[in-house]
């Protein structure tokens, strides 16, 4: 019964309105400006917050591949100098040509240590050697720049009765040879 009567209020409201154009035009404009908003708003809202978060999503995947990029451009840096062997008498014999080349003399050496970490090993070599100040530098360098990963760990420089003395910590990694091991097989979405 409601209803009827909210009909009949409807209709004598727009024969009002029709007795008026210029008002009558700007009602029809309002109800099918709204209605069109509402049509195309509503469903492209959704639609553009959909497509922001893909983008997103997108910007955030593109910053890693970018990052495992930088990773594997530094793995392929020092890749060939991850060497296979991880044999104490091996690395003995490399530092003691680098020893040598540099024109430096042993004064005393501990037993190499082995620790696996997963497919690789570490070597670590403590050794006391003594030289020039040039001399240190020059196998400092070598041992920097060599065909094996290295790095010191610890260095300790003592004047020595007619030479300096350098106590050193040097770790050196072992592992997969490069060719069996290669980062870009890597797993998984990036």
């Amino acid at each position: 019964m409601d209803i009827r009567k909210d009909l009949q209020d409807l209709r004598e409201k727009l024969g009002r309105l029709r007795q008026n154009p210029p008002s009558f035009n700007f009602a029809i404009a309002a109800v099918l400006l709204t209605v069109g908003l509402a049509g195309v708003t509503m469903p492209l809202g959704g639609s553009l917050e959909s497509k922001r978060a893909t983008l997103e999503e997108a910007r955030e995947r593109a910053s890693v591949a970018e990052r495992l990029s930088e990773h594997l451009a530094a793995w392929h840096q020092v890749a060939s100098r991850v060497v296979p062997a991880a044999e104490a008498v091996d690395w003995n014999d490399y530092l003691l040509a680098h020893l040598r080349d540099a024109g430096m003399r042993v004064l005393s050496q501990e037993r190499p240590e082995l620790t696996e970490i997963g497919e690789f090993k570490t070597i670590t070599l403590r050794l006391r050697v003594g030289g020039r100040y040039p001399q240190i530098v020059d196998f400092l360098d070598r041992v920097e720049r060599g065909n094996r990963l290295m790095r010191v760990d610890r260095l300790k420089i003592a004047i020595g009765e007619q030479e300096l003395e350098l106590e050193v910590e040097l770790v050196g990694l072992a592992g997969a040879a490069p060719s069996e091991w290669n980062p870009d097989d890597v797993g998984g979405d990036a």
